[in-house]
């Protein structure tokens, strides 16, 4: 599934809006640029290194839903994404169970823009 959605990502570069809510087969990809919306809920084969790329490709993004991300998504995952998405004004963590308070120390000093 990776190098399809890597050929997803690199075909459909303007693409800002895409839910992916469920897809449980979707793995790490590269990000798309003008990306502002992104549901990734219960996608629970995202890895750090999924995370780390969706930062680097995806720096416009203003949504990100990752609930139910459970095995995943971890404090250095927030972290990065705090570091790396400053446009970033909502986040959905719910049922992310393997976040502490260092996940909300990084959203209280990197995103600003959280409503």
């Amino acid at each position: 599934m990776f190098s399809h959605f890597r050929t997803f990502a690199q075909n459909c570069r303007n693409i800002e809006h895409l839910n992916l809510n469920g897809c449980t087969k979707i793995t790490d990809s590269e990000g798309c640029r003008h990306l502002e919306y992104l549901n990734l809920s219960w996608c629970d084969q995202i890895t750090k290194d999924g995370i780390e790329a969706l930062v680097r490709g995806c720096r416009g993004l203003r949504a990100l839903l990752l609930r139910g991300c459970t095995q995943r998504i971890t404090d250095e995952g927030v972290v990065q994404i705090c570091r790396g998405c400053h446009r970033l004004q909502a986040l959905c963590l719910s049922g992310c169970g393997n976040l502490t308070d260092a996940s909300l120390t990084a959203l209280a000093l990197n995103c600003p823009r959280l409503q």
